[in-house]
């Protein structure tokens, strides 16, 4: 990255900012509030960036619009960026991993791709920004940038158009310019992996005006990852903020980041089982049960030159105002362009001779068995032609080994795409008995259009080497393999094509009715969504064109029992625009995939809203969810086309949630969770990777005074039960009997620890991940293999304030 190349456009924006900040007057520590004494008016598309302590905050944007959480009829956590840098948090999964439902993926975190989380037991992709549903990518988002992050459980076609996260999604509030001044300098060193990372802050009003405030953060970290290879995520963002009037704001902001993978850390941790593990039996996993040859956090056969990389610039402008006494308005645009490349490789791609390795007697899977009838040209008959099975010896099955590309050659894409939102929200008041109105109704009503503008694509295809002859098909791979052959040539089967229209359209109304004193509230809405995707392949020489629209409504009972407790119940629901293949070698078929979620829950307060407790139930639904027939994957061994038609699941979970956050006195801070839950398909199989039951905690004691006054202490856990490793094959073998789990995931429990010291303008923080040095399974990518928890890791921060 060549920092030159942001340096001239930021500084010619920004530069009068820069310039005349040494004149301002000397800084406070950075604190993301008003000025003291300052009359502001908040409106009401903003919440208030006030804290009652450092985890504690009470308002909520879950509708686009700023509401009490004690008056939201859904459950909604959130951390703050002050509990975020007592953890040394690297990614929003970090951040968010001690709230209830919300549970660990596969390829997430600071070293992960897409910003994943699973919540509630569905996968979220991606994450909301200031409002706005961020593309899916690859590059994370640095939690520095962040004021605080909000887990908004079940269905949310407002906040998350498109419908794929029916059990939340989490939406990121980024820092805003602040009028009084401030700088940060930050430098963080890690023992082992995810180290090396700096960060410059500095805000402060304009000098010579009180309208204009500016902010500039950068951050840094280029550091190696526990298996070979390294992460990098590079930005500069700018922003800026102009008080009009009064009750007129403009915020600017800029986000430009380089993220990269390289090495084996681009391809993913996944550690291979041995052949003899008792699949099918119900048995766990353990670091003693993967296969010889494999290294835990070693290449093992992953190279040190494939590469990921995505180059991001996203620019935000948001106008707030009041109209009247009763209408404000909100005017919001975002622009995302990004150039991604993916070097991708699979190392040695091996194929081999179709096998049926599942026991059609038991539904076990046996890696190392081929099953077949006795007479394959008479009928099955348990006495006379029986299921037998035959040994496949180490490599026997291998037909052709090559080094190959995955995709075929490199990829290039280049996504531009523009979101825009107009908000009008009203609050009108009707009746009055003893000075206050008998009913008030808050009304927000409005628009999203994403809108992907000629989304390119292209892939080149790479020569395959063949490497059958001096392959040794004893060996689980090739080590240290040499780089394929790539020559840039013809276009390959879906080498070239645009997105000419690509847009995702949303029309929306939320109403909120108070009565009975704000005892009673009531809350309803809906959503007009609408969806058009055309495109062009060039290599193919098609077209395609598909429009589709739906209404998704909402509906919700809150009821204020004391003025420190409510009660609700609430109903939502979304949808996403879906295909599946039915099969027959015909073209694939629309289908709505539908999620619809019912809750009740208890929000309560303490100790002046110090402290926060909530209990929640909820019970989901989503159907019509693609997945390829196992069969399909065991007969397309040989490079065929798809035979058996895609499965359309259906998954239910069902559950509690129980929340804990803020602090029981001024020095001891808590947040903590527990969830229990049951994610099931329509035949009853557990999700892989989505564990029943997880409690998590965390405390942070700091001393005010005497000789440990500045000192902070802190120990936090996370605990996930057993999960299954795999999904098995929703349809029974050929004779009728289910198939089982290859393996489970065993129980774990992660201890991470911190401290911290302020001495003057200077702080010291350390933080230590996974404090006991687990070495359990912590997910699983596919039958079998699985991933063990990264070791422990040590990380020192410093940061100077000034």
């Amino acid at each position: 990255m060549k920092l030159q190349a942001w340096l001239v456009p930021t500084l010619l924006a920004f530069g009068v900012p820069l310039a005349t900040h040494a004149q301002s007057s000397p800084g406070r520590p950075l604190a993301d509030q008003v000025d003291d004494g300052e009359t502001v008016y908040l409106s009401p598309f903003e919440v208030s960036s006030d804290r009652v302590n450092g985890y504690r905050m009470t308002e909520t944007a879950s509708t686009r619009i700023r509401r009490d959480l004690l008056e939201t009829p859904t459950s909604i956590q959130l951390v703050t960026s002050e509990f975020m840098d007592d953890i040394g948090a690297g990614s929003i999964l970090d951040a968010t991993q001690y709230l209830s439902g919300v549970s660990v993926p596969i390829l997430g975190g600071v070293g992960g791709i897409q910003e994943r989380q699973v919540v509630r037991g569905f996968s979220s992709y991606g994450a909301g920004l200031d409002g706005f549903r961020l593309r899916v990518g690859g590059a994370s988002f640095d939690p520095y940038l962040i004021d605080r992050v909000e887990i908004i459980k079940g269905p949310n076609p407002i906040l998350s158009p498109g419908g794929t996260t029916p059990g939340g999604i989490g939406t990121m509030t980024t820092k805003s310019p602040q009028f009084k001044s401030a700088n940060l300098l930050r430098v963080e060193v890690a023992d082992q992996y995810f180290g090396d990372k700096m960060v410059f802050d500095s805000t402060g009003a304009i000098a010579g005006s009180e309208r204009f405030a500016y902010r500039l953060i950068g951050t840094y970290r280029d550091a190696k990852s526990y298996v070979p290879g390294r992460v990098a995520l590079k930005s500069i963002n700018p922003m800026l903020t102009w008080k009009i009037s009064e009750k007129s704001q403009l915020k600017l902001k800029g986000f430009l980041s380089d993220w990269k993978q390289t090495g084996a850390h681009a391809q993913g941790n996944a550690l291979y089982i041995r052949d003899d593990f008792p699949y099918g039996t119900g048995a766990t996993v353990s670091k003693s049960d993967i296969k010889p040859g494999y290294e835990p956090f070693g290449a093992n056969g992953r190279v040190d030159w494939t590469q990921r990389f995505e180059k991001l610039r996203r620019f935000s402008a948001v106008f707030t105002t009041e109209l009247t006494d009763q209408l404000n308005l909100r005017l919001a645009v975002l622009r995302e362009a990004t150039r991604a490349q993916s070097n991708d490789w699979n190392g040695v791609s091996i194929q081999r001779a179709s096998h049926l390795r599942v026991d059609p007697n038991t539904g076990r899977d046996t890696p190392t068995l081929s099953w077949a009838l006795k007479d394959p040209d008479q009928p099955w008959d348990a006495q006379t032609n029986p299921y037998e099975s035959t040994p496949i010896p180490p490599g026997s099955d291998i037909t052709k080994v090559e080094l190959a590309w995955d995709p075929p050659g490199p990829t290039y894409n280049w996504i531009p795409i523009m979101h825009y939102q107009a908000d009008l929200s009203g609050k009108f008041d009707f009746g009055a008995s003893s000075g206050e109105p008998l009913l008030t109704l808050h009304a927000v009503t409005g628009t999203y259009i994403k809108s992907t503008d000629r989304y390119s694509w292209k892939s080149y295809p790479g020569v395959y080497e063949d490497i059958t002859d001096i392959y040794d098909k004893t060996q689980p791979f090739l080590p240290n393999a040499p780089r394929p052959i790539w020559i840039p040539g013809p276009r390959d089967a879906n080498g070239e094509g645009k997105d000419l229209q690509n847009k995702d359209i949303q029309y929306y109304i939320h109403t909120q009715v108070d009565t009975f004193r704000k005892r009673l509230i009531l809350t309803g809405g809906g959503v007009y969504q609408k969806r058009v995707r055309e495109n062009v392949n060039y290599t193919r020489n098609s077209h395609s064109y598909d429009s589709r629209s739906k209404v998704i409504p909402s509906a919700a009972i809150l009821f204020r029992v004391m003025s420190n407790a409510s009660v609700y119940v609430a109903y939502s629901q979304d949808a996403n625009a879906a295909s599946y293949y039915p099969g027959g070698g015909l073209p694939n078929e629309d289908v709505w995939q539908e999620g619809e979620q019912g809750e009740v829950g208890i929000k309560m307060d303490f100790f002046n809203r110090r402290l926060s407790i909530s209990v929640s139930y909820f019970d989901i639904e989503q159907n019509n969810q693609p997945v390829t027939d196992p069969r399909d994957i065991e007969a397309r061994r040989g490079g065929t086309d798809r035979i058996y038609p895609q499965l359309l699941n259906e998954m239910t979970n069902e559950g509690f949630e129980f929340d804990i956050s803020g602090q029981i006195t001024p020095n001891l801070s808590v947040l903590g969770s527990a969830t229990k839950q049951k994610k099931r398909n329509q035949v009853g199989f557990r999700e892989a990777n989505t564990p029943d039951t997880m409690y998590n905690g965390f405390i942070r004691y700091g001393f005010s005074s005497g000789a440990l006054d500045g000192l902070s202490v802190n120990l936090g856990f996370n605990h996930a039960g057993k999960a299954a490793g795999n999904n098995p094959n929703v349809n029974p073998t050929v004779l009728g009997v289910p198939h089982q789990y290859m393996h489970f995931l065993p129980a774990r429990t992660i201890f991470n620890a911190g401290a911290s010291y302020k001495w003057g303008d200077v702080s010291f923080q350390l933080n230590i991940d996974n404090l006991l040095d687990e070495d359990k399974p912590m997910n699983s990518q596919g039958r079998h293999d699985m991933a063990l928890v990264p070791p422990r890791n040590i990380r020192l921060t410093t940061t100077y304030r000034f």
